[in-house]
Formats: C-alpha cells, sequence, structure tokens
C-alpha cells in the first residue's frame, strides 16, 4: 500500500466479530501498525492516511469506531470530529496524539471524542478504549431505530407514553385524554408494535436514553 490510499482489510476474528475499527492516521507506519493490532483483536479494519480521503469512503456499519490522529494534514484531527458529530451518521471517535496537553483534550471531548489518548499508547489501554467505543456505537444504532419508530407514534400515543413515563395510571391518563381505560390500554399495545417492545419499562428506559444522547451531542455543538 502506497500513502495516500485507503485500505481495507479484514482481522482474523471476522467471523467472531463485525465490529469495524477505522483509523485515520498520516504516519504509514503507525497506520499499519495500529492496524495490525486491531486484526489481531477479531476487527474488521479501514485505513485512510487523510480526513479528506475517510470522508469519501465513510459507510457505518454497526458497531464502528475511528481512531483519529490529532495533527492530521489538511483537515484536522478535531476539524474530523465535527464532520463526524455534525452528521447523520455520527459514530465514536478516539484521539491520538503524540503531544496532548489539557485544553486540547478538553476541546477533543467536547467535540465529541470518547478518548483522548497520548502516543505511544499502551495496547491494553487502547483496546480497553476501543471495546467501550464499540459499545457506544451498538447502542447509538439501537437508539436511532427507536427514534426512527418513535416518529410513527400518534400525537395521542406521544401523550400517553409521556404520562406513563412519569408514571400516571391508566385511570389518570383515561380522565386526561376524556377516554376509557381500555383505550389506554389499546394505545399503551399500539405503543409497543410501533417501537418494538414487549414492555413499557424497558422502553420508557430506553426513550430515556436516546433523549440523553440528542442533548449530550447538542451540547457539545454548543461548546465547539
Amino acid at each position: 500500500m502506497t500513502d495516500g490510499s485507503v485500505s481495507f482489510y479484514c482481522g482474523i476474528g471476522e467471523m467472531q466479530s463485525q465490529a469495524t475499527i477505522d483509523i485515520v492516521e498520516d504516519d504509514r507506519a503507525a497506520r499499519e501498525s495500529l492496524g495490525q493490532l486491531c486484526q489481531a483483536a477479531g476487527y474488521r479494519v479501514r485505513l485512510a492516511s487523510t480526513a479528506e480521503e475517510y470522508l469519501q469512503f465513510l459507510h457505518v456499519p454497526a458497531p464502528t469506531c475511528v481512531l483519529i490522529d490529532l495533527r492530521l494534514p489538511g483537515m484536522g484531527g478535531l476539524e474530523l470530529l465535527d464532520d463526524l458529530r455534525g452528521s447523520h451518521t455520527w459514530l465514536p471517535g478516539i484521539v491520538l496524539g503524540a503531544v496532548v496537553d489539557v485544553p486540547t483534550a478538553v476541546d477533543a471531548l467536547q467535540r465529541g471524542a470518547l478518548a483522548v489518548l497520548e502516543k505511544p499508547v499502551p495496547q491494553d489501554e487502547l483496546l480497553s478504549a476501543i471495546d467501550f467505543a464499540l459499545e457506544v456505537s451498538s447502542d447509538l444504532a439501537g437508539y436511532r431505530q427507536l427514534a426512527d419508530n418513535l416518529k410513527r407514534l400518534t400525537d395521542r400515543e406521544r401523550v400517553v407514553l409521556e404520562m406513563l413515563a412519569k408514571g400516571d395510571l391508566y385511570k389518570a391518563i383515561a380522565q386526561h385524554l376524556d377516554i376509557g381505560i381500555r383505550t389506554v390500554e389499546r394505545i399503551r399495545e399500539r405503543i409497543l408494535k410501533k417501537t418494538s417492545y414487549s414492555s413499557i419499562p424497558p422502553l420508557i428506559h430506553d426513550v430515556g436514553m436516546a433523549k440523553g444522547l440528542t442533548y449530550w451531542k447538542k451540547r457539545a455543538s454548543r461548546n465547539s
């Protein structure tokens, strides 16, 4: 592979893991070393030498995380974080830098990085950060699907879900909406069917998590 090209290769454990690690690093030796480490850990790996190249082939299977060199030529690592955060394909990023001062680390975290690590990064520390990022990526995929499903709810169904989330009983909901308790029960069943959940408590939990993610992303945007 020559510098400036994009490379894809799969780890020896690909059959056991569908996770993908994207690596954006302009130093060829560092890029391939990180790729080999992730490959040996069983991940599918995609390599790019610049942020611009990466954005050209970016397609986000789930789960995915991206390792980003802080000081890339052209679009820098922090700018790439901004671009990823602003897109509908936001994904967890880990920033790597030879020298990372506190203000830069704080800036990266506010722009959406899950971790900021100083090179050379101990293998165990890097793999631990990757594992955490992939967990977040899996959660994000589920929350995106939930958000899509919630859009299918009618206004009345949203009101019922919000009141259930506050702990209101069927009788109180029925009185508030001037409908019968059996009607509330039928609305509840429609909510569960549209969101693909079997009961209300886990749905309420995940709705809260999805809303928390949205708030966090908006807050990060305001801080950048």
